[in-house]
């Protein structure tokens, strides 16, 4: 999955790095999102990453995954995300690609009534 460039916007960070064994890679995110919808591949299936947010109030929250993995990750009222990370926990070199966006309350809420 290489990043998709038409769903690239301005609320949105494209993920795309070679990440070293046992490394933690940062991007920066715009404003004080309080909702963000993370996709990345591994590009190899075997290989196991950590997924996650680092908030305001410093928490890193995280899921661990391997493949191709979606999560979209949401702070309390009083925190907002200062970035998204991948973490490399393999002992190989991982390759990722993938997209983050951040999600107005509308655009989450719209996504629930589809579910």
């Amino acid at each position: 999955m290489d990043a998709f460039p038409e769903d690239i916007t301005e609320d949105s960070i494209k993920l795309s790095a070679k990440i070293p064994k046992q490394t933690l890679c940062k991007w920066a995110v715009k404003g004080k999102p309080q909702k963000i919808s993370i996709t990345v591949d591994t590009i190899r299936a075997d290989k196991t990453i950590r997924v996650g947010i680092l908030t305001s109030a410093h928490k890193r929250v995280y899921i661990e995954a391997n493949g191709e993995v979606g999560q979209l990750f949401e702070t309390s009222d009083k925190e907002f995300i200062r970035s998204v990370f991948i973490e490399n926990t393999d002992v190989d070199t991982v390759k990722i690609s993938g997209i983050a966006t951040m999600l107005s309350d509308s655009e989450q809420n719209a996504g629930n009534t589809q579910r």
